[in-house]
């Protein structure tokens, strides 16, 4: 179950923080919890298993833990497949670079074509 909570700290005064900590570690015991937020930030990374911080400025890396510049969709398709994950790439990719680029809509004809 995924749980999604966008800015749970928002419009709360500070004395109110503890009781909705407590209540996301309840759930979060119990679930899988996504937390979307700006504010309380240290608060929530203190409870966090994993962390995953967006930057407001360059939003193609991300920052995992403690491992900073990791790629945002590499890092987005790693989470939704889990310990699974194995990035690895072959002729479908370059197959597929090839047949968007090089069609009549793609890329590399409209620079040629200049």
């Amino acid at each position: 179950l995924l749980i999604v909570w966008d800015e749970p700290f928002a419009g709360v005064t500070d004395d109110f923080v503890p009781f909705i900590t407590d209540r996301l570690n309840e759930m979060r015991k119990k679930h899988n919890i996504l937390l979307v937020t700006n504010d309380h930030v240290d608060t929530l990374k203190k409870m966090a298993d994993n962390t995953v911080t967006v930057s407001a400025i360059d939003r193609t890396k991300v920052k995992i833990n403690d491992r900073e510049g990791v790629d945002r969709n590499l890092a987005l398709i790693s989470m939704s497949i889990g310990d699974n994950y194995a990035y690895s790439t072959n002729n479908n990719d370059l197959k597929f670079f090839t047949d968007v680029e090089f069609s009549a809509n793609g890329g590399i004809p409209g620079i040629a074509g200049f």
